[in-house]
């Protein structure tokens, strides 16, 4: 029934449907309806110039191009869009320990042999560093695997 439909309007039912998928992208946005709505629209151009001619032939064959440039569309839009790819303004946001580098705190028990505990803002943290007493206040000068790496 679909398909006798698109049929009837040839290209312009292509353009058709290219509308109403980008409406609902509009409506519901998500980035699905998008690639299909550009597939749709490249395959209703297409048949108003009837680049192929004759109505391409096979009736299957718009219906092919509309799955192929709805999925070179969907790459494409997901190599331009993609999130992780462009900066934050907070690249340390999901990164306790790199949020304290540079930070103050005290020594809540004293580093030996490099390693101690230490209170910075609100939380007990374990600390590597020079040999201190408790109470002696340190900076965090950066961060491996958890630990802070303090100065006095």
């Amino acid at each position: 029934m679909i398909a006798e439909f698109f049929k009837e309007l040839g290209a312009w039912g292509w353009i058709l449907a290219a509308l109403l998928f980008l409406g609902v992208e509009i409506m519901a946005p998500g980035f699905l309806f998008l690639w299909l709505g550009i597939g749709a629209l490249i395959v209703g151009i297409i048949g108003l110039l009837d680049v192929f001619g004759a109505g391409w032939m096979n009736p299957y064959a718009p219906w092919v191009a509309f799955a192929v440039f709805s999925l070179v569309a969907a790459f494409i839009g997901r190599n331009l869009y993609d999130p992780r790819k462009s900066p934050s303004d907070e690249p340390n946001l999901n990164d306790r320990a790199a949020q304290l580098v540079g930070r103050k705190g005290v020594l809540i028990e004293p580093i030996v042999n490099g390693s101690g505990r230490a209170k910075i803002g609100d939380t007990i943290w374990n600390v590597e560093g020079p040999d201190s007493p408790a109470g002696e206040q340190v900076r965090v000068a950066a961060h491996k695997a958890g630990i802070l790496q303090v100065e006095a």
